[in-house]
């Protein structure tokens, strides 16, 4: 991996948990008191900064620095956030989405054009087998909805 593809994997990463956390840029950039720009560009992948600003982000969320720069991380950080998706999440997780698909006058087939496939989706409805973390993120993407509300 080089340096470019590293600053964009760091990007990612930091985008995603302050997503995931609901918190804009600046809201961010405020509780780790760094300036709002240099948040930006880490998550643009543009701007090769120190090492604390981004210690400063693991700690700010719980996690190791080392995870900032894993590949997996999004599927680790939903994993220790969700509790390896036990039955009870699992089940919550269902019906907060038969829930939204209602609100919205959906089927899922309305749910299955935003790029969920119909098998997981249904595997997830009905709380059979344990389907994969992509699964979980696609249907949040296709709600447009934070995967941690699906969970509350």
């Amino acid at each position: 991996m080089n340096i470019d593809e590293m600053l964009n994997l760091i990007g990612k990463n930091v985008k995603f948990l302050r997503q995931i956390n609901d918190l804009t840029q600046k809201e961010l950039a405020e509780k780790i008191n760094a300036s709002l720009n240099p948040i930006s560009q880490i998550e643009f992948g543009s701007f090769n900064c120190r090492l604390t600003l981004l210690e400063s982000i693991a700690k700010f969320y719980n996690i190791d620095l080392a995870d900032i720069f894993c590949i997996n991380l999004q599927s680790a950080y939903i994993m220790r956030k969700t509790e390896t998706f036990n039955p009870d999440s699992r089940e919550l997780f269902a019906q907060n989405v038969a829930f939204h698909l209602k609100n919205r006058n959906w089927s899922q087939l309305d749910l299955c054009s935003k790029n969920v496939e119909s098998t997981t989706l249904s595997l997830i409805l009905n709380i059979k087998g344990n389907p994969k973390i992509k699964a979980y993120i696609a249907i949040a993407e296709g709600l447009e909805i934070p995967l941690k509300e699906l969970f509350k």
